[in-house]
């Protein structure tokens, strides 16, 4: 069976306020109504001093007041879609009379009429619950609080159940602590350079398997999200996950939130995510992949078949060479050689094919491309002295 993650919703009646307090930190207000039966007309008063039971002697003719209330708690934090797992209520009793013994919880299913009605002919939840403070919850209490979310609002009634009894009231404030869990929607994509094709991995509890990008899934509280970055292709290029490939330019998993903001989580190509926040719903993963750029290499050296060599990041490599992947953005050094003597010509390097006129020079790179050190050739022997034998030449000069 799959373990779930409950995701805790708390709201706090406090006098005339209601807060609901989670790892997502919501606060929403709400009402508590306590009416009185007294004994002198009008005989129902709205009262704000005890909650629940009597207050005043039991003696013919003596004065009395006995109270009971209706809590809301407003649910306009709780996710439409949540799933509701358990719900607990936390009653703290204050200011108890000396005969206070119990009290229940009740629903409260007339939204209009006679409180005090309704709050005595409301079946009860809990019907004894006390003297003391607790924490306490039953299935019958899930199954109102799901009842009544779709009102965006639930009601709880409360009263003594020694209501003949004098000095038997009490101050109640109740916590209503709903844990629930919820489906959020999610979805993985590459990015390369603004394309979101290709194949992306993903898994739920599980290995991550290939899907195609963009690809849309659900997930609930405790299912662990397993991502998984994959080498595509598109238009000519190699697309990897540069972590070790390159110094520039990292590839990273992004979290795209639904109002539009980003945030890194992981620079590892396989990273397992767990839902932390509401807010994930409906955000986006995204791999950023880099492109690899292939470098190749030759001379120009005019009137020889020769090709030469060059130092390509410390290597020497006979030319031409290609294959020199670079991940954009990023750089290749090379060292051309200032000069070459070939069946008695000099090739002196003039420049490269993209201008710069040194020798040793370090590129960045941001597409696939073509160096080439071009030489200029000069002959480098007096002919005066040329017999045929280029190994009895004894005075070699520059002409030039």
């Amino acid at each position: 069976m799959k373990k779930k993650f409950p995701i805790i919703l708390v709201i706090v009646f406090l006098f005339n306020s209601i807060c609901i307090y989670s790892q997502f930190s919501f606060v929403v207000n709400g009402v508590k109504t306590t009416v009185s039966k007294q004994d002198w007309p009008p005989y129902y008063v709205m009262n704000d001093s005890y909650s629940i039971g009597r207050q005043g002697r039991i003696e013919p003719g003596a004065s009395y007041q006995i109270n009971r209330s209706a809590y809301r708690f407003d649910l306009n934090g709780l996710p439409d879609d949540a799933i509701i797992n358990n719900v607990e209520i936390t009653y703290t009793l204050l200011n108890k009379g000396g005969n206070f013994s119990t009290f229940r919880i009740t629903e409260y299913n007339f939204l209009q009429g006679n409180l005090w009605q309704n709050v005595g002919n409301s079946t009860s939840i809990f019907s004894s619950l006390g003297p003391s403070s607790s924490t306490v919850g039953s299935q019958s209490l899930v199954n109102y609080i799901e009842e009544k979310k779709s009102n965006g609002f639930v009601k709880l009634g409360a009263r003594g159940n020694s209501e003949s009894m004098g000095s038997s009231h009490a101050t109640l404030l109740l916590t209503l602590k709903i844990y629930y869990d919820k489906e959020f929607d999610f979805a993985a994509e590459n990015n390369m350079n603004g394309f979101s094709g290709g194949q992306i991995g993903i898994g739920i509890n599980a290995e991550a398997s290939s899907e195609n990008s963009p690809h849309g899934f659900t997930a609930r509280g405790n299912d662990q999200i397993k991502l998984n970055a994959v080498t595509n292709h598109h238009i000519g290029y190699d697309y990897i996950w540069n972590d070790i490939e390159a110094p520039l330019l990292k590839s990273n998993w992004v979290q795209k939130y639904l109002q539009g903001n980003e945030e890194h989580i992981s620079y590892s190509s396989n990273h397992t995510y767990n839902i932390n926040s509401i807010s994930d719903d409906h955000s986006i993963f995204i791999a950023n992949l880099r492109k690899v750029c292939n470098v190749s290499f030759s001379n120009d050296m005019t009137g020889t078949s020769e090709s030469g060599h060059m130092k390509v990041n410390g290597t020497t490599y006979s030319l031409p060479a290609a294959g020199f992947g670079v991940v954009e953005q990023n750089t290749i050094t090379v060292q051309a050689e200032q000069t070459y003597f070939i069946d008695g010509i000099r090739y002196r390097f003039e420049n490269w094919n993209t201008g710069e006129t040194f020798t040793s020079r370090t590129f960045t790179i941001n597409s696939h491309e073509s160096k080439t050190a071009i030489y200029t050739s000069r002959p480098v022997f007096n002919e005066a002295t040329y017999t045929g034998d280029l190994s009895s030449l004894s005075n070699l000069r520059d002409l030039n």
